[in-house]
């Protein structure tokens, strides 16, 4: 028996703001707008994601965290210690891995 699942479409969907220059104030308001929006998950500098984390708490939205971001160029025994780090925060539900162009 086949049965189907039915989930809102924006949960397919990911939200990402992890340009450098963004301050508190535009974080908040992404965050707020990605919690508007009901999508599956967000990404947003290292940095916020401890704010990320208090306001996504009542909300079943995810968190991305980019591994090696942006460039990739670390050796993988870093990526590995990075995503160590970020396994023990809680709420991190995604790893984005960044590799290394130059090695493929």
């Amino acid at each position: 028996m086949l049965v189907m699942i039915m989930i809102p479409i924006s949960k397919l969907f990911d939200s990402t703001l992890l340009t450098p220059d963004k301050n508190f104030e535009e974080i908040s308001t992404f965050v707020k707008k990605s919690i508007e929006n009901n999508v599956r998950a967000i990404a947003v500098p290292w940095f916020y994601i401890p704010k990320a984390i208090e306001m996504l708490s009542d909300t079943d939205i995810g968190i991305i965290v980019g591994i090696d971001f942006p460039l990739g160029y670390s050796p993988l025994e870093m990526k590995i210690k990075e995503i160590k780090y970020y396994i023990k925060q809680v709420r991190i539900t995604d790893f984005d891995v960044m590799i290394n162009l130059c090695a493929v």
